[in-house]
């Protein structure tokens, strides 16, 4: 059985899509514009200190996060000595250990392998873990989180693929190697920490997984049949006033617009906007803010991140449990987009539902969107045994598994009206050519989830 790390989804969204936000961007300017030219005429009032009433409705789901508590692995995959799989949650309890040990290690030295050299390096041979953050290019910027030092200074550097640990013959010393462009980069690092030592032993709450080959591809899908949990929530959401108190220092100071039904209500004060839309899930909010790249300025992920994590605690604060996925466009090399993105009960919630998307420019928060709606009352919860990956694998038939590039098993969303959505266990196929399908992973029916089009998230 031959090991090799899974395919990645498809890139960046189309040209068109990001054209499209230009138009809106634009939009959102001139309206700015014309409010900031009335108030310069006018007078600007002075700032006025307000007491904040909160963004939700349903504080109970809101919480401050940190930047560290944000940036993890969604997934720690362990490579046993035996050649044996299985997938660790990076919010499991047993895999805080194994993260801290890694941030309290000490990076001895590094190297950058060429050529031969570093088509052999990765995966390692032998025992190992995988640190899986998503399937997205990882900027490098954000490894110092992982081991201190880790990193080769150059910000816009990207890490292709997982960050590899492997254990060594000396006690406490590990290799770790990443693939960046041609380049694989390797470092030692030394750890005392008996969590890290242990690491490489599952423990019962990892789950095995098969490697299935097929057409040049290798799916790591679970080796047996899981139980996983079918969840109804009732949705809540928030009002204007919230939104006003909450982004805005002035309430006295904002005109809304009124742009249709489909375009929503523009909030402005002359130099920020607040744009409400309707979204899958009910009203969409969309901060935006002017600004322009700096002549000389190349912010890291490492300081977008950081200015961004506080902006969202201020604004709204975060749902549940969430992690972040950070990314510079190729269209706009001067941005960098952070992604939000849900997990239930460790696995990846696809989705617009209780997704966050910011964008940093300059060092500081330009964009923010996500949807009102918040999963507020848990109505009913069951136990769903879904299909193992060889079950998965018979179901969809050779011709059709030959189309496919990647599979992972996540979590889709379904709004039944009356405010109430189901949560419950997909299979998400990324087809040859970028298409996405998803299959209840109960029974591999195909499933038509709310707010998922165009969504893929990588393993």
């Amino acid at each position: 059985m031959m090991r090799k790390a899974p395919s990645r989804p498809p890139g960046p969204r189309p040209r068109d899509a990001y054209d499209r936000t230009i138009t809106a961007v634009l939009s959102v300017l001139v309206a700015l514009s014309v409010v900031l030219s009335g108030l310069l005429w006018t007078g600007t009032p002075a700032p006025v200190n307000i007491g904040r009433t909160g963004f939700f409705s349903g504080p109970q789901q809101v919480s401050d996060k940190t930047v560290e508590g944000l940036f993890r692995p969604i997934a720690i995959w362990i490579w046993t000595q035996n050649n044996e799989l299985f997938r660790l949650s990076g919010g499991a309890s047993g895999a805080g250990p194994i993260l801290q040990a890694l941030h309290h290690g000490r990076l001895q030295d590094r190297r950058w392998l060429r050529g031969r050299s570093a088509a052999a390096a990765l995966p390692p041979a032998g025992a190992s873990l995988r640190l899986d953050f998503g399937g997205n290019p990882l900027p490098v910027s954000l490894l110092s989180w992982i081991v201190p030092g880790l990193t080769d200074g150059r910000s816009r550097t990207v890490v292709n693929g997982p960050v590899y640990v492997a254990p060594t013959a000396g006690k406490g010393v590990y290799v770790i190697s990443y693939q960046s462009g041609p380049l694989v980069f390797r470092g030692t690092v030394t750890s005392s920490s008996s969590a890290l030592a242990a690491a490489f032993t599952p423990t019962n709450q990892a789950i095995p997984y098969v490697q299935i080959p097929s057409n040049g591809h290798v799916f790591n899908l679970p080796y047996d049949a899981l139980t996983m949990q079918s969840e109804m929530w009732v949705l809540s959401s928030t009002a204007p006033s919230h939104i006003i108190d909450s982004f805005f220092s002035d309430p006295t100071a904002v005109a809304s617009l009124q742009q249709g039904a489909r375009e929503g209500t523009l909030y402005t004060d002359g130099s920020v906007g607040v744009h409400t839309s309707q979204g899958p899930f009910g009203l969409v909010v969309h901060y935006t803010q002017a600004s322009a790249p700096l002549s000389g300025w190349h912010s890291s992920a490492r300081e977008s991140l950081s200015a961004a994590v506080p902006f969202v605690n201020d604004h709204g604060g975060f749902l549940g449990d969430q992690i972040a996925v950070v990314h510079h466009p190729a269209a706009y090399p001067e941005r960098t987009v952070l992604t939000f993105r849900a997990l239930i009960g460790g696995w990846p919630l696809l989705g617009a539902l209780n997704q966050i998307r910011v964008v940093a420019e300059n060092g500081v928060v330009v964009s923010q969107q996500r949807a009102l709606a918040q999963l507020n009352m848990s109505i009913s919860s069951q136990q769903v045994t879904i299909l193992s990956g060889p079950q998965l694998v018979a179901k969809l038939g050779t011709a059709r598994l030959n189309r496919v590039q990647s599979i992972s098993l996540c979590y889709g969303s379904r709004a039944l009206g009356s405010g109430i959505v189901r949560l419950l266990p997909v299979y998400c196929l990324v087809m040859t050519g970028g298409a996405v399908q998803y299959l209840d992973a109960v029974n591999a029916k195909p499933f038509q989830g709310t707010g998922m089009t165009n969504w893929t998230f990588g393993e």
